[in-house]
């Protein structure tokens, strides 16, 4: 079913014993665009931190490698 309130309501009306059953389209549709607003509004947060990501990964990079060495022995 869409997920328009009009089709909701018509659905509950005329089928009041039905239980109303969503198409996953509509539902993935929605959290799709949830899950990119808040990748946005994260990304909008730690704006500071732009054009750093290489500075960041570098510096994880020798303490992940060190981490291996240690774990190897």
């Amino acid at each position: 079913m869409d997920l328009s309130p009009a089709f909701i309501a018509r659905a509950a009306e005329s089928f009041p014993k039905s239980p109303i059953i969503f198409d996953r389209l509509y539902v993935v549709k929605l959290f799709k665009e949830a899950l990119n607003k808040m990748r946005i509004d994260v990304r909008n947060e730690h704006a500071a931190q732009k054009n750093h990501k290489y500075t960041f990964l570098k510096n994880n990079v020798w303490f992940a490698l060190d981490l291996q060495v240690h774990h190897c022995h």
